[in-house]
């Protein structure tokens, strides 16, 4: 170049992929930082969730001892407590996605190679809050199933 344009200057030779890298490498450590805080804001609500659930199961561990006592099945309890999760977050859930949305709109300028109202993407934001309350209200549920009627009638 220089042997051509003897006025032309070069600031920086470097072969495409490395300038290509350098062009998105910022937007590349954003992604991630998103990734990593959005991972933890799951974390913590499914935490949160499971301490909501494992509370309500302590107070309801007498009638759940109590149902146990009359016949019904570790079964049915562990579907009895995974059933009361989900209709939490089946009444949550409709809240969520309008907040998500409406911030989502907002924020649309900003999103790339993606809409706001992209179904797939509240499919599997949906998906995964479905998941993250069935995996919170499992121990508890488990736990539910374990209760011995006799000992737990037996308290207060």
């Amino acid at each position: 170049v220089e042997r051509r344009l003897p006025s032309a200057r070069v600031a920086m030779l470097l072969p495409l992929g490395e300038l290509v890298e350098r062009s998105v490498r910022q937007r590349r450590a954003i992604a991630r930082a998103v990734a990593v805080f959005g991972g933890a804001t799951l974390l913590l609500a499914a935490l949160g969730l499971y301490a909501a659930l494992a509370f309500a199961f302590q107070r309801r561990r007498q009638e759940l001892a109590l149902r146990m006592a009359l016949g019904a099945t570790p079964q049915r309890i562990v579907v009895l407590v995974l059933r009361q999760g989900l209709l939490l977050a089946a009444l949550a859930l409709p809240f969520g996605v309008l907040a998500g949305v409406l911030l989502a709109l907002q924020q649309a300028p900003m999103l790339y190679r993606l809409q706001p109202g992209d179904p797939a993407t509240w499919l599997l934001a949906a998906a995964t809050i479905v998941i993250a309350t069935l995996l919170a209200a499992l121990p508890s549920a488990l736990g539910a199933a374990r209760i011995a009627p006799h000992a737990a009638l037996r308290t207060e």
